[in-house]
């Protein structure tokens, strides 16, 4: 992959890093709110469980993302980027535009989403 492409692959990459690092402060600080509040009565407490749930598991998916990010980043210094993690081939550059931290190529993802 030509070196512009990659750096605008990084630039795209580090962006969506930034925003997912927003959204986990957002949710912890919604969670740690969620823990201190006093609960009225019982209707009180069955949302803010449910709001919690929901946080906690936004938070989780935030979390993977960035992490996935992270990897595509570090996979970009060590020249490994766009490499299936599977197979080994290239990563059609039309997927990554969509998702620039996939892992697989699309004959693997299916593979893998087959398995699991």
């Amino acid at each position: 992959m030509e070196r512009k492409t990659l750096e605008k692959f990084k630039k795209t990459l580090e962006e969506r890093l930034s925003i997912l690092e927003s959204h986990i402060a957002i949710a912890n600080d919604s969670l740690l709110e969620i823990n201190h509040q006093t609960h009225g009565d019982q209707a009180d407490m069955i949302s803010a469980n449910s709001q919690g749930m929901l946080n906690a598991s936004l938070l989780h998916q935030y979390e993977v993302e960035a992490k996935a990010i992270q990897s595509s980043l570090q996979k970009i210094e060590n020249g490994l980027f766009g490499i299936c993690e599977m197979c080994g081939d290239d990563i059609d550059e039309n997927r990554l535009w969509v998702k620039p931290h996939a892992q697989y190529c699309i004959i693997c993802r299916e593979i893998y989403e087959k398995s699991m």
